[in-house]
């Protein structure tokens, strides 16, 4: 703070500890700081998602974690750690992030922040303990301008991902999303996975144990700008099977109508 006000600082560039993908930096602080003294903020967006199914963050990742920031006021983005030399996928990057207005109606991936253990970090709301009859709740921030899109019918549907760890088939699980009691449009079964050797090394575990996927279609009326509430409840807990039943992860991915 002194710095920026002393003068001294042009640019800052925000930089998480660890190596996870966050996008819910919490730097309103600074941005307030070094706006107040004319000074700009470029987060470094980078880092890997805490999921064994990525290695790299998706453009659709990458698109939903830039308009977060640049809700919250950034003046631009630092895009560091693309592979060298470039293909591809690092020039869609570079073609896209560079102007909001690219990427402001294209398809998003918003994924949930989990806990690392610093303690310079705000609390994170995953993972989650389920216990029988108690409610869980995550909330998924959405910065899309959603009404506006509503208006000009630019969006397309909404799917909703839910992860829970060491579910048994004969637990009973309720969902809701903004109130609205869901079910699954389909239900995938996974053994289990390693992750990312970088997210690993950012203090996570390096193994997500079985779990399931519950996915589920939402009808777009019900998302919201800002927070959209999911709640997970087991009702019914199949105690022959003693462990922890572990909501571990949840994406809201928003799709628009784009052109071919």
């Amino acid at each position: 703070r002194r710095w920026l006000a002393d003068g001294l600082v042009d640019l800052v560039v925000p930089n998480m500890p660890g190596m996870l993908l966050d996008a819910e930096m919490p730097i309103e602080w600074l941005l307030e700081a070094a706006h107040a003294a004319d000074a700009w903020v470029f987060p470094k967006l980078s880092g890997v998602p805490y999921d064994d199914r990525y290695h790299l963050p998706s453009i659709e990742i990458l698109r939903a974690a830039a308009t977060r920031l640049h809700a919250m006021g950034v003046d631009g983005l630092y895009l560091a750690d693309l592979k060298w030399p470039h293909g591809a996928r690092e020039y869609q990057i570079l073609r896209e992030l560079g102007d909001p207005e690219i990427h402001e109606r294209k398809t998003k991936l918003y994924l949930t922040v989990h806990e690392t253990g610093d303690a310079h970090l705000p609390t994170r709301p995953l993972p989650l303990t389920l216990k029988e009859g108690e409610p869980a709740s995550v909330a998924v921030h959405v910065s899309d301008r959603l009404d506006a899109a509503r208006e000009d019918a630019a969006l397309a549907g909404a799917h909703l991902g839910v992860r829970i760890v060491q579910h048994c088939p004969l637990d009973e699980l309720r969902f809701t999303f903004n109130d609205h009691e869901i079910t699954p449009a389909r239900v995938e079964h996974f053994y289990g996975g390693l992750v990312s050797y970088t997210a690993a090394r950012g203090g996570l575990p390096e193994r997500i144990n079985t779990h399931y996927w519950f996915h589920f279609d939402l009808q777009v009326d019900w998302l919201q700008e800002g927070e959209n509430s999911v709640q997970v409840t087991m009702t019914k807990h199949f105690d022959e099977l003693e462990d922890d039943r572990v909501l571990l992860q949840v994406e809201l991915e928003i799709r628009y109508v784009e052109p071919a």
